[in-house]
């Protein structure tokens, strides 16, 4: 090999060294920013969350959480995924959700018509994120109201009713025999008459009629003159057939 030619050949290394180091350089560079990226994104998830915020991912894990908490998993998926079937107690709820002076609305209708589903979804349009929602089931309404029970049980501070939106479910299936149900219902609608308007839902397997006579004429007066009740119809979404 003559002399130019080795010149020529060390050159030539020294050329494919340099642009290997520069690609390690560039790929070292590449990796660190997108590590960089990566921690900012942690970084400023973690400061929403101090914050007491969401981002998309968490929210919607929080719904489904929640709406499957109450619901079935299928239904609360359809909900937070903006497909729930449009169901009369669906049509009913957006209805009424589109009068913003009414703060009460009652479903009434058969075992199986999406009353308790249609009231979720509308928890999921009201509420910024699931904390600011609440579904009691009707027996235990008392023992939500009761401070001392609900701790001694829970651990947690009892009866918050200022959620954006409440909903009572089953009403009908509470015991009536010591009037504990009826005052804390009573105490209820006017916890949540007080202060900035809220939304509150109550479902019930019993008609109209019965249903009325079961609070008693005071509570049910507060219900009209705030909301409506309104009797769901359609078949037994559970089931497959007519109520």
């Amino acid at each position: 090999m003559s002399e130019v030619e080795a010149l020529r050949e060390a050159v030539d290394r020294a050329m494919r060294a340099a642009l290997e180091a520069q690609a390690r350089e560039a790929q070292a560079r590449g990796l660190s920013l997108e590590a960089s990226d990566r921690e900012r994104g942690a970084e400023e998830r973690e400061k929403r969350r101090a914050r007491g915020e969401l981002d998309a991912a968490d929210l919607r894990a929080a719904w489904l959480a929640w709406l499957s908490g109450h619901i079935p998993a299928e239904d609360a998926t359809a909900i937070v995924d903006d497909a729930i079937q449009p169901t009369d107690a669906v049509r009913h709820v957006r209805r009424w959700l589109r009068r913003a002076g009414e703060r009460f609305v009652v479903l009434s209708g058969g075992v199986g018509t999406g009353k308790t589903v249609a009231a979720c979804a509308a928890a999921r349009q009201v509420a910024k994120d699931p904390r600011d929602a609440a579904l009691i089931r009707a027996p235990a309404l008392a023992r939500y109201l009761d401070p001392w029970r609900h701790e001694r049980e829970h651990g947690e501070r009892a009866g918050r009713v200022d959620h954006a939106i409440l909903i009572v479910d089953d009403l009908g299936t509470e015991r009536l025999d010591d009037g504990r149900f009826l005052a804390a219902l009573e105490e209820l609608v006017d916890r949540r008459l007080a202060g900035s308007p809220r939304r509150t839902i109550i479902t019930t397997n019993l008609d109209a009629e019965h249903a009325i006579e079961r609070v008693g004429g005071r509570i049910a007066s507060r219900w009209r003159g705030h909301g409506r009740v309104i009797h769901v119809r359609g078949e037994d979404l559970r089931l497959g057939g007519p109520q």
